[in-house]
């Protein structure tokens, strides 16, 4: 009879570890089935194709630079005496049309405009009573005192018929400050423009009170301002 040699203890105790392992292993096998095959890398997608940039349009066209404002001053530090006609017509009540003050404005060559006149001035009227004394002040580019034919145009002043005497309480004159605005079409280049007054009623004769003589309705002292506007 062979006897049969068995392995000593410690081989067993070398091999039983691994062993172990390896029941494990075949078990998760048995369990999770065959590892499937790594798939193929998907390509990237690709970016959508953009567009070509369109062309850069036209720059729109610049208008012509406007000519903006233009402005001139003028007037006179004086007062100037509104007379009547001479000889004065039978009846007469009122001046001749006076130039007061003037300027000039130089209105450059582009598109139309207007130029707009602007005066201050002052009036004295020498009143007695019983008479009514009118007058008008207005721009003209001549010697008319009709304001184009626009009563818009007329600045009027006045003293009533039933007033005290302008000598009463030792005044010469009724004293006044007349404001005139008027608009004119200009051409290119200089405009001269008037400023001017006229008594329509109650002119004076140049009567002499005490020591004055020559006692005239009188407008001056006059500012004036003419500005061109482009349009």
């Amino acid at each position: 009879m062979i006897a049969t040699r068995l392995a000593p203890r410690s081989f067993w105790r070398l091999t039983k570890a691994p062993l172990v392992v390896l029941v494990f292993v075949a078990i998760v096998a048995l369990v999770s089935g065959p590892v499937a095959a790594q798939g193929h890398d998907g390509g990237g997608a690709k970016d959508d194709d953009h567009g070509k940039p369109g062309l850069q349009g036209d720059e729109d066209d610049k208008g012509d630079k406007g000519h903006g404002s233009v402005a001139a001053t003028g007037g006179n530090n004086v007062m100037v005496p509104l007379l009547p006609p001479s000889p004065p017509p039978l009846g007469n009540t009122s001046s001749v049309c006076t130039t007061i003050a003037s300027a000039d404005i130089t209105v450059p060559n582009g598109p139309p405009g207007v130029i707009v006149a602007t005066a201050k001035a002052t009036v004295k009227v020498f009143h007695v009573s019983g008479t009514q004394d009118r007058g008008i002040l207005t721009f003209s580019n001549g010697s008319d005192c009709g304001g184009g034919g626009q009563a818009a145009h007329l600045s009027p002043f006045q003293v009533t018929t039933f007033s005290a005497p302008s000598t009463a309480m030792g005044n010469l004159f009724y004293e006044s400050t007349v404001f005139v605005q008027m608009s004119f079409t200009p051409v290119v280049g200089l405009n001269h423009i008037n400023l001017n007054a006229q008594m329509t009623n109650g002119v004076g004769t140049g009567v002499t009170t005490g020591f004055q003589t020559n006692l005239f309705d009188q407008a001056g002292e006059a500012n004036i301002v003419l500005e061109f506007h482009a349009q």
